[in-house]
């Protein structure tokens, strides 16, 4: 919903006549119909879809209308979405502007089915609605609706009229159904030729769909001209057959095809394959052939002509096209055969087929077989004959081994029997003639087998194996059938016989053959008469000696794993093994240890032991060769350096142990990279490693790693964390003060939470001892005499250690003595000087401290009095100033 073509200005009131309006709305109505006036409208974007039915407004944003003629009307696009419905009334209406200047305003509508239109009728809310006609021709109102917007009385000066939007409002129905079929025609109709046929069909819509037949040929559908009823008749021709026919039921929303109705036109049968007439021999198969066409499918029945008569005579079960007759007789000769072909509209017939049949000689239809019999048993052969009048039959044999067969006296039925048969008749060859006036012909040939049971012709002999192993045994006999032999076994005297897999040949030899091979044989003979055993045969198969086949290794294994020491021996029967053990002590067997094989789990103590094999049986024994187990025990790393902390400049040691045999050599490692590389430190091979704690190691990585032939084990790191000793910031320096003056050494550590002790050495720093109570940064205290010369120094102590700074020396000089034989106060007894005496007396520095005196004695008092004060006082403080030069010291110093 968009608003093109704008036109501000400035807003204004005028009066118009509505005759005036309709006027010019008729010229640009005019003129947009012919094509006179274009319009440029902008494309809005598509709304989405709407659901059909109900009322829809669409609504433009704020316009204007400029007075600019007839020929530039002000354009509003609005776009209506796909499924609105069927439109069934419309209006406009106007949303502010200026008073009264609705009535003047021209619009006209182009909606998207139809042409420009005028502008309809006010309704009584001063809104536009759009005619009933013109809404019948949208009827559908998606797509793109144009209101061209025109001042109704225009002055031509340009104003411009502004209004808040407008709506377009749509009343719209949902859409109906299309039509739907509710009764087809029948799938299929049977028609006859001129007979008139109605198709029936029925549809619903709405509006009422329009119908219309159509017919399917070859060739393709057509409409069937005023074929426009829900029911169509019309006459078939026998061309309709096959073809289809439906009905389309259609109005404005859409339309529905009903089902084929295929035509399919009855007739009668149609011969197409007549049979025709044969001549075979009798006993030979004959066929007659016919087909038709028709519809519905016509069926057959093959009916018989009776050669005297002509009666027809159904044939049972001929009911397919073709008739077979699988054997014919000379009696069958002269008759006719015809096929009916029938369906509901009659039937029809063929024309007949003669069967002409020529009389058959005899035959043999059945021939003998051969026939095997136990003797004493009878025998019996049989050949069945036909042919045309009186057959007759006549037996003949040939006996074992003759081609020339001689009639049997009196065997002239169809059955030649023997009532014993004897093992004589074994072999006989028997055969049939049979015979009419119009020729015969022989049966096949037919063999009698006599069974009897085996009879032993020869019984094998005893045997001796040879050096080789190999031995045969021969064995004999006759029987009808021929015998099968099976050669037996009996492993000892005593034992049962039993088969020898595949021993089945009259000749029975064996290879390999070992000492345990030795046995009786026999050899079973059986037919289908019954089984006959020969006499047993001994073999002997003499023993070997035992000889070495496996000599085992020597085996160098880890403790606790499993060893297998190996061995072989051949020898015939096979020889016993048993395994010994060499020690210090000497050599036993090994209890148990009776197999090829010896495997057991070794231990430490079997290290440098030997083993050996002996083989034996009943030809001799023979031995392996001793040989040597090695049993290593892999290092076990039993204890790991643990982590150390040190103080800076001291010896810490890291242990570690391990299991193993031979006992593991040790090799201590270093890293320098948090773990991720270990290098060898040379000479470190003992079970501890000392290490000196200096601050370039700290954080170092130090493991043992164990070795020995076996392989190796690598303790776990241990780090070293160095303690670092305190560092002296700032070093005391010397002091120089007048006895009884106050005096103060200062140091500091760079740790904070380093503790401090102030010591004092008065004899020149040999030794040092603690100032009780002196902790603090700053020592100060009152100068006396005796402490001239005292060393002073300060200890700072952490986890790391103790650092001493530099002794500091303290210089102090006697206090002053009054000109003229003035008093000296006593020690202890300041003088009294008042202050801003006319002498300008000095107190004694320390006088507020009297009798704290580290290092000595309690100070005297210091005063300057008589003469002339100011003098004295210059000299004191010249001698104070000669001993206060100070030195800095090394940075670090360990207390001594």
């Amino acid at each position: 919903m968009t608003a093109v073509d704008r036109k501000p200005g400035p807003t204004r009131a005028r009066a118009r006549t509505l005759p005036l309006r309709r006027a010019l709305a008729a010229l640009l109505a005019a003129c947009l119909g012919t094509g006179i006036l274009t319009v440029a409208v902008a494309a809005p974007a598509a709304p989405a879809a709407a659901e059909p039915g109900g009322r829809h407004e669409y609504t433009a944003p704020a316009f204007t209308v400029a007075d600019n003629g007839y020929s530039d009307p002000d354009t509003i696009v609005l776009e209506v979405p796909e499924g609105t419905g069927i439109l069934t009334g419309a209006s406009i209406r106007m949303h502010g502007g200026p008073e009264g200047r609705a009535e003047t305003l021209a619009i006209w509508v182009e909606t998207p089915t139809g042409p420009v239109l005028g502008p309809g009728c006010r309704d009584s809310e001063g809104g536009f609605s759009l005619c009933q006609q013109d809404i019948l021709q949208v009827s559908d109102p998606a797509g793109t609706w144009r209101l061209y917007l025109l001042d109704g009385m225009p002055r031509f000066d340009g104003s411009v009229d502004s209004y808040d939007g407008l709506t377009l409002s749509l009343t719209t129905e949902p859409y109906p159904p299309a039509p739907t079929i509710t009764a087809h025609p029948a799938a299929e109709v049977q028609a006859t030729v001129g007979t008139p046929v109605t198709l029936t069909s029925s549809g619903s819509g709405y509006p009422a769909p329009q119908v219309q037949w159509w017919v399917v040929t070859p060739d393709g559908g057509d409409v069937i001209p005023g074929a426009t009823s829900p029911d169509y008749t019309f006459t078939p021709t026998s061309e309709d057959h096959g073809r289809a026919y439906f009905a389309t039921y259609a109005n404005r929303w859409g339309s529905a095809m009903t089902r084929n109705a295929v035509i399919i036109i009855a007739t009668l049968p149609q011969i197409t394959v007549h049979p025709t007439a044969a001549q075979v021999q009798s006993g030979q198969p004959v066929r007659f052939v016919s087909d038709a066409t028709s519809y519905p499918e016509a069926t057959v029945q093959w009916k018989r002509l009776d050669a005297a008569t002509g009666a027809p005579v159904d044939v049972p079960g001929a009911t397919s096209k073709t008739l077979t007759l699988e054997e014919v007789t000379f009696a069958d000769h002269g008759t006719s055969y015809v096929a009916v072909y029938t369906n509901p509209l009659g039937d029809s017939w063929t024309d007949p087929a003669l069967l002409q049949v020529e009389p058959a000689a005899a035959s043999v239809v059945t021939d003998p077989v051969d026939m095997t019999v136990r003797a004493g048993s009878p025998a019996s052969f049989t050949a069945e004959a036909t042919g045309d009048g009186i057959v007759s039959v006549q037996w003949s044999v040939a006996t074992q081994g003759s081609s020339t067969f001689d009639p049997i006296p009196g065997a002239t039925s169809p059955t030649y029997s023997l009532t014993s048969a004897s093992a004589d008749d074994d072999g006989n060859v028997y055969r049939a003639y049979v015979s009419n006036d119009h020729g015969g012909e022989f049966s096949a040939s037919a063999t009698l087998h006599v069974q009897y049971a085996p009879v032993i012709l020869e019984h094998p002999e005893p045997a001796l194996a040879t050096r080789e192993g190999d031995a045969k045994f021969t064995a004999a006999a006759s029987g009808n059938p021929t015998p099968t032999v099976q050669w037996q076994v009996s492993t000892d005297d005593a034992a049962p016989f039993t088969d020898v897999p595949g021993a089945t040949s009259p000749t029975l030899e064996l290879h390999g053959l070992r000492y345990a091979d030795s046995a009786r044989y026999q050899a079973v003979f059986t037919n289908e008469v019954d089984s006959t055993t020969t006499g047993w045969a001994r073999l002997r198969v003499p023993g070997t000696r035992p000889s070495l086949t496996v000599e085992p290794t020597d085996q160098d294994v880890l403790a606790g794993t499993e060893v297998t020491f190996t061995a072989g021996a051949a020898g015939d029967p096979t020889p016993s093994v048993q395994w010994h053990v060499i020690t210090g002590s000497g050599q036993e067997p090994i209890p148990g240890a009776t197999s090829a094989t010896y495997t057991f789990t070794a231990g430490a103590h079997d290290d440098d032991t030997q083993y050996y094999a002996m083989f034996i049986n009943v030809a001799g024994s023979v031995g392996t060769m001793p040989v040597t187990l090695t049993v290593s025990a892999a290092p076990v790393v039993t204890s790991s350096p643990a982590d150390r902390s040190a103080p800076e400049g001291t010896t810490t040691t890291f242990t570690s142990h391990a299991t193993g045999h031979p006992a593991p050599s040790v090799q201590w490692q270093v890293s320098t990279d948090d773990g991720t590389t270990f290098t060898d430190i040379d000479g470190a091979t003992g079970a501890t490693l000392d290490v000196v704690a200096d601050l370039a190691v700290t954080g170092h990585q130090y493991r043992a790693v164990h070795t020995n032939r076996a392989g190796d084990d690598i303790s776990d790191p241990a780090t070293l964390s160095v303690l670092p000793l305190p560092v002296v910031v700032t070093e005391p320096t010397p002091q120089s003060a007048t006895a009884g003056g106050t005096v103060t050494f200062s140091a500091r550590p760079d740790d904070p939470t380093a503790t401090i002790q102030w010591q004092v050495s008065t004899d020149g720093g040999l030794t040092f001892s603690d100032l009780e109570g002196e902790t603090d940064g700053d020592l100060t205290f009152v100068a006396t005499p005796d402490q001239d010369g005292n060393l002073y120094r300060a200890l700072f102590t952490t986890a790391g250690g103790t650092t001493a700074t530099e002794a500091s020396v303290l210089n102090v000089a006697a206090a002053p003595v009054p000109p003229d034989g003035g008093g000296v106060p006593t020690v202890g007894t300041p003088a009294e000087v008042p202050a801003g005496g006319p002498q300008g007396s000095v107190a004694a520095p320390g006088e507020s401290a009297a009798g704290r005196t580290p290092g000595g004695t309690q100070a005297p008092g210091l005063a300057v009095t008589g003469g002339d004060t100011a003098v004295l006082a210059l000299a004191a403080g010249l001698l104070v100033a000669l001993g206060l030069a100070g030195v800095t010291i090394a940075r670090r110093r360990t207390a001594r």
